[in-house]
């Protein structure tokens, strides 16, 4: 039988154990939490996270709303941008943010009901079109540079079509 991996392993042990791990890499004495899970990270480096968000928010004067914090959203002077990646494309709003003030590109859009002008996007938000598709330079600079790295277009035209036939 090979002994050669097993030294190896015994020599690494050690040193994870003296720093409080186990050989999963993870503290001793307690189970998996499921904050950890859905992150990816510890705990600490989620709780670290969230205070340096906090404290950016804070000092930056830069707000960064959740969901939870504004479920819904008002877009005037909006447009739909359509994103193409491979063989799919998906499709967002954008336009003039009425709840702060700028510019704002959703997440890919859901679900649209024409009947209300209202899109539940991705990130579970829902946005409210005002009045009819228009151009905002704070909307368009701020979807510009989101979209830098993949090939996009203008999709107005398209979203608008092809809910029209759904309504009808």
């Amino acid at each position: 039988m090979n002994e050669e991996p097993r030294r190896k392993q015994r020599s690494i042990n050690p040193k994870v154990k003296s720093a409080g791990c186990s050989p999963a890499l993870r503290p001793k004495g307690r189970g998996i939490d499921p904050i950890e899970i859905k992150h990816g990270l510890d705990r600490a480096s989620v709780d670290f996270l969230a205070k340096l968000a906090e404290r950016l928010k804070t000092e930056s004067g830069f707000h960064f709303d959740t969901v939870a914090d504004v479920p819904e959203r008002l877009l005037s002077m909006w447009r739909v941008e359509k994103v193409l990646a491979d063989e799919d494309a998906t499709f967002h709003f954008y336009g003039y943010d009425h709840g702060g003030s700028c510019g704002r590109v959703s997440t890919a859009i859901l679900s649209f009901d024409p009947s209300t002008m209202a899109g539940k996007t991705e990130s579970g938000r829902i946005y409210h079109l005002i009045g009819k598709p228009g151009f905002c330079d704070d909307a368009d600079y701020v979807m510009t540079n989101w979209f830098s790295r993949f090939r996009h277009e203008d999709g107005t035209d398209e979203f608008i079509r092809k809910y029209k036939a759904q309504k009808t």
